[in-house]
């Protein structure tokens, strides 16, 4: 026989696994960032699309911005903020490889922009990530979620695998906060 004591903590384990189920099933919608899409023969676009793909067979809404935008428009980055910055938006990757500058373009003019910045993830090559010993570094630094990587853990798909690990950390609510002295 159990005590009432008992019932009540099994009840409160039972609904507590049915919060994390729930916040589990939430599909996320995730912008993926990176290198140009029209190069197939760029291991930095092949990985992008692994990385959307993968995201798309977790049963989040992975999509890349530049199928949302009129890309050939002046205001074509005003249009890319705009449409990262909008609540339905909750995680947005960027992939930036050797060859991507683009995306380094959206890294540095995403970081000023708190509403991004927070829900912004980067994958950046460790070739270029030297904190406080140039631009890139320091940029880079901006983002409170971040990955350098060498080209090594690009072939093994673990660039892949960190994304997919921060769209569950951020689908169940585990994401970090920034840090006090990152507010405005």
């Amino acid at each position: 026989m159990t005590s009432q004591g008992d019932r009540f903590s099994d009840r409160v384990v039972a609904r507590l696994g049915e919060v994390e189920e729930e916040f589990t099933r939430r599909s996320l919608t995730i912008a993926v960032l990176g290198p140009n899409l029209e190069n197939l023969d760029d291991t930095g676009t092949l990985k992008r699309y692994q990385i959307r793909d993968a995201l798309l067979d977790m049963g989040h809404r992975a999509f890349f911005p530049e199928h949302h935008i009129d890309s050939t428009a002046p205001d074509w980055i005003g249009q890319e903020q705009d449409l990262l910055r909008d609540d339905t938006v909750d995680l947005v990757i960027i992939l930036h490889t050797e060859n991507s500058w683009g995306a380094f373009g959206e890294i540095s003019n995403f970081v000023s922009i708190l509403d991004i910045q927070m829900k912004t993830a980067v994958l950046f090559p460790i070739e270029h990530y030297k904190p406080t010993q140039g631009m890139t570094g320091n940029i880079v630094q901006g983002y409170f979620v971040r990955m350098p990587y060498t080209y090594e853990q690009m072939e093994i798909c673990q660039l892949v695998s960190e994304c997919t690990q921060w769209a569950q950390q951020r689908q169940i609510g585990i994401w970090p906060e920034l840090p006090p002295h990152f507010r405005f």
